[in-house]
This record gives C-alpha cells, structure tokens and sequence, in this order.
C-alpha cells in the first residue's frame, strides 16, 4: 500500500514538473513570436513612411 502512495506521487510530481516546464517553454515561444511580429510591424511602418515621403518629394 505504501508502494502504490509513493508511486502515485511520484508520478504527480513528475507530471506537475513536466506541465510546469511545457508551459514555460510556451511562454518564451509566444513572447519570441510575439517580439518578432512587433519588429517586423515596426519595419512595415517605416518602410511605408519612407516611400510615402519620398513619393511625396
């Protein structure tokens, strides 16, 4: 009986562990993702800014 206790919270841990580490990796992932489109908005804005004023020169 005890055997099956420790097993069962072993396995909870592990479990609890792993969900944790996931969830952090897709943390990260979403805020890379996230940063680059941010950038990459940015850039588009620049870009039309710039043939806007020069169009307009």
């Amino acid at each position: 009986m005890v055997v099956v206790v420790v097993v069962v919270v072993v396995v909870v841990v592990v479990v609890v562990v792993v969900v944790v580490v996931v969830a952090e990796e897709i943390v990260v992932v979403v805020v890379v993702v996230v940063v680059v489109v941010v950038e990459v908005v940015v850039v588009v804005v620049v870009v039309v800014v710039v043939v806007v004023v020069v169009v307009e020169l």
